[in-house]
């Protein structure tokens, strides 16, 4: 399968309603509150970032958005940005108010990247005039400009209209988005649709192309993808994208295999390390040996992507420590697993079970059902009961991340590029209690020093170095099994031109349809 990565434009065409197809409803529309992906895809068309991740044509760089232009002191201490003429859609002018506003009382107490890379490392947000924001950091952190993007957990918000109000209730959040982005919020059909319409005011000349766009829910994979192959729907945002069904897309005449622009990422199971048997290594490792990982690959996300073999993706190639690898430490060996389990005093019973678990995850993912029935099968033929428990997103989230009501939990994790955005959380002990954070509970003051001192460290060499000094820790404690490597891809009609993929707001204020 060769999926494009950018497709060969012709001249863009005005007019049409681009129509995306998603697993479940947004809950909102504000990203900093959340990095699910219905509420960043809604929530990126109305609000924007500082900043953007250009993925077109392969290429991964930092773009501007409402930001014009940056500088960054010598010492990495100060960002200077400035920001652009735009408007909100309700008509007043975008400020420097605005980004210190949200900088500093949404996305570095709530933003589930910002908040824990960036929160308490944030001196203030100086604003000397309205087009000139300063953000001033006690330490250095190199990957801030990536953190900067709406679909990365930080989109600017209105502090007009969000000050001295609770952020999670506030309408903007919750119903009715004004943002500065090219499409603005016209309606909403609960259990249905999502209307928006063109900003005839974005501030990008003869932006965008589109009349609007309209976000449909479609829970059952297969109905979304027969929508879009109907023509009824015209894209599908990798996550939402069942693989499995990859190759009949590819080979439809009037679809397409677009790549999403998603860094590096994961299939990952956390283990909950307050409860027994998993607080033992000895266990979580038996389990990793008794997983197929190649089932899994060939299976569910038909080959693509690669086999989880470390504790985050290899894609991240500069952090990765080669010659850390499950193949070697963790191998399929059933037999091995099941000797682990007997010395950890699991023995199997008169009927063969040794013990019984839960796996929790996101109902509305197509792959993550086949994951966690191949988990199943793999693990009751070591004498280990699975019980399944696909629920919806929005009762997920809470359950794991802040009530620790589950045994496995099964999820995706995307790396945004760096270890320092969207690996670390996943295993710092600050990120306990964060919503898409450390759901495991692990606690290794060691990991956490390094983490740390990756996050701050300027030198390219030795942040690579501290990062691949991490890994070997993870794979003893082994908190989470990483069990696959993403590789993003969108399911699209071919009449949609114009993308980079749904990451990094996807541009679609350069989007078009071929009429």
């Amino acid at each position: 399968m060769a999926p494009a990565a950018a497709q060969a434009e012709a001249a863009p065409q005005r007019g049409g309603t681009a129509i995306i197809g998603l697993a479940a409803e947004p809950k909102g529309f504000n990203s900093a509150l959340t990095s699910s992906t219905p509420d960043t895809v809604a929530g990126c068309m109305v609000y924007e970032g500082l900043l953007t991740i250009d993925t077109g044509n392969g290429k991964d760089e930092i773009s501007p958005l409402l930001a014009e232009s940056w500088d960054v002191s010598d010492d990495g201490l100060t960002y200077t940005f400035h920001l652009r003429n735009a408007n909100w859609h309700d008509g007043q002018p975008f400020t420097s108010e605005d980004v210190r506003y949200t900088l500093e009382e949404v996305a570095a107490k709530f933003s589930p990247m910002f908040s824990a890379q960036v929160g308490t490392n944030l001196v203030k947000v100086e604003t000397p005039d309205k087009r000139t924001a300063i953000i001033q950091l006690k330490q250095p952190y190199p990957t801030l400009l990536r953190t900067l993007n709406c679909t990365y957990s930080t989109p600017i918000l209105p502090a007009h209209i969000f000050k001295n109000t609770d952020v999670a209730t506030n309408p903007a959040t919750t119903s009715q988005p004004i943002g500065t982005g090219p499409f603005k919020f016209e309606s909403w059909q609960r259990g249905s649709h999502i209307n928006l319409v063109r900003n005839d005011d974005y501030w990008e000349d003869g932006k965008p192309y589109l009349d609007g766009l309209i976000i449909r829910a479609i829970p059952n994979a297969a109905s979304r993808i027969q929508a879009l192959m109907a023509g009824e729907i015209d894209f599908i945002p990798m996550v939402h994208f069942p693989l499995n069904d990859a190759r009949m897309v590819e080979s439809t005449p009037d679809l397409q295999i677009v790549r999403s622009g998603f860094a590096p990422g994961m299939t990952y199971a956390a283990f909950n390390l307050k409860r027994a048997p998993f607080n033992d290594a000895r266990v979580r490792n038996a389990l990793l040996m008794a997983t197929n990982r190649q089932f899994i690959h060939d299976t569910a996300f038909s080959g693509l992507g690669d086999l989880g073999r470390a504790p985050w993706p290899s894609g991240i190639e500069w952090a990765a420590n080669r010659e850390v690898n499950y193949d070697v430490s963790n191998p399929y060996d059933p037999e091995r697993a099941a000797a682990l389990l007997d010395e950890a005093g699991l023995l199997a019973g008169a009927d063969g079970t040794r013990f019984s678990l839960n796996i929790i995850y996101d109902s509305a993912i197509a792959e993550r059902n086949q994951v966690a029935n191949a988990l199943k099968a793999n693990w009751g033929a070591v004498g280990v009961n699975v019980t399944l428990q696909p629920l919806e997103i929005a009762v997920v989230m809470p359950r794991v991340f802040k009530e620790h009501d589950f045994d496995i939990y099964l999820n995706d994790n995307n790396s945004y590029g760096d270890p320092a955005i969207g690996v670390g959380r996943v295993f710092v002990t600050e990120s306990i209690g964060r919503i898409s954070g450390n759901a495991a509970q692990y606690s290794n003051p060691e990991v956490d020093a390094l983490f740390a001192a990756g996050a701050k460290e300027i030198d390219p060499d030795k942040r690579a170095e501290i990062y691949q000094s991490i890994q070997p820790i993870l794979v003893r404690d082994m908190p989470v099994m990483m069990l696959h490597e993403l590789s993003g891809f969108d399911g699209a009609a071919k009449r949609l031109h114009g993308l980079w993929g749904w990451i990094g707001n996807g541009r679609w204020a350069h989007a078009w349809l071929e009429q």
